[in-house]
């Protein structure tokens, strides 16, 4: 069994699996997936479990480690008020570098408008062991719009605000 669907996508990429149980619309969940990349097998694993249905709150955390940070726990929390409008909240927390948060409004009409408000803020306690890690409170806005006119002419507008041109606006 093949998916994401390459006869619509022409990707690169596919997954095959020994068994795949679908439900449609609700969930479905494969076992021995093996991701490839072209014909090259780059990924495996024995389970794969996704839900389908269009969830109003979705939760998630990525744990890890790096080397400025420590061991971290990054969370998002994603807010669906329609298809085209949705909130995402960040709280993190850094073993090293301390707590962040931030909140990102995506908005769009699909193919006339598209847009996000960002926000993000960490007072960071610094990492004494990393030579140029920051001590003092970091912080991105951005704000992102594009808009279609008329079929000839679009819009766009980007506006970013840092107060350190190297603060990872990646959080």
């Amino acid at each position: 069994t093949l998916f994401p669907y390459t006869t619509l996508f022409r990707s690169h990429y596919h997954i095959r699996s020994t068994q795949v149980h679908l439900v449609p619309d609700r969930y479905f969940w494969a076992w021995n997936n093996l991701g490839y990349i072209d014909t090259l097998p780059v990924f495996y694993s024995p389970f794969m479990y996704k839900n389908l249905e269009n969830r109003k709150v979705v939760v998630q955390f990525q744990p890890g480690h790096d080397d400025v940070n420590g061991n971290f726990v990054k969370t998002v929390t994603t807010l669906r008020f329609t298809d085209q409008v949705y909130d995402r909240f960040y709280y993190d927390h850094y073993s090293d570098a301390g707590n962040g948060g931030g909140d990102e409004l995506d908005y769009s009409h699909p193919g006339k408008i598209k847009g996000s408000l960002f926000g993000y803020y960490i007072n960071p306690h610094g990492n004494s062991q990393e030579s140029g890690a920051p001590d003092i409170p970091q912080y991105n806005y951005r704000a992102y719009h594009w808009q279609q006119l008329n079929p000839t002419t679009n819009l766009q507008a980007n506006a970013n605000f840092r107060n350190n041109v190297s603060f990872n606006n990646q959080y």
